[in-house]
Parts: structure tokens; C-alpha cells; sequence
């Protein structure tokens, strides 16, 4: 991982940019140490925010990392209005149960 900043708008950029990349590639230490480094857990990138990603995957660990992270919110919406158990049914997954935020389901 790049020794940027998080303090820069470009430090910013690149944390999300590779957070991003790290969720897309099912990267669960990568994840982790983005969200260490301050990295808003509920961020969105192409109307997606990490949490979605992983439920659409169907990506129980990073689903994991991401809901123990307290800033995570759980019932998040996309400007589509898109929810996370929303992306769970449509992948056919009831694996979301196991989380936080079960409710929604």
C-alpha cells in the first residue's frame, strides 16, 4: 500500500481508489487497512457503497469487516434507493442474517 495521506485531498483519492479496488478484489487485509487509515466505510463509488459490493458478491468476509467497523451504516441507501438486503435477495443469499442490522431483512 502507497505511504499517502489521508490529511490531502489526494491522499483522500487515493485511499478510496485503492479501499475500492481492495473491496472489488475481495482483498479483506487490504480492506482492513484502509479502514484503519480512515477510510469512510460508507463511501460511494459508481453508486455502490462497499457494504452493497459485498452483498451483491455474496462476500460473507468482507460483509464481516465491514459491519464490525462501528461507521458502517447498515441500512445505507444508493441514490437508486437501493438497500443492502435489497442487493442480498436479489443474489439469492440469507447469509446477511448473520450480521448486524438483520432487521432490515
Amino acid at each position: 500500500m502507497a505511504t499517502f495521506t489521508p490529511h490531502t485531498e489526494k491522499g483522500r483519492k487515493e485511499l478510496k481508489e485503492t479501499y475500492f479496488s481492495a473491496v472489488n478484489q475481495g482483498n479483506l487485509h487490504l480492506v482492513t487497512e484502509c479502514l484503519r487509515r480512515g477510510q469512510d466505510p460508507n463511501s460511494i463509488l459508481d453508486d455502490s457503497a462497499a457494504l452493497h459490493i459485498a452483498a451483491e458478491k455474496g462476500d460473507i468476509g468482507l460483509g464481516y469487516i465491514l459491519t464490525a467497523d462501528e461507521r458502517t451504516n447498515v441500512d445505507i441507501r444508493m441514490p437508486s434507493n437501493r438497500r443492502i438486503a435489497d442487493c442480498y435477495r436479489c443474489n439469492g443469499e440469507n447469509t446477511a442474517r448473520r450480521g448486524r442490522g438483520t432487521q432490515a431483512l
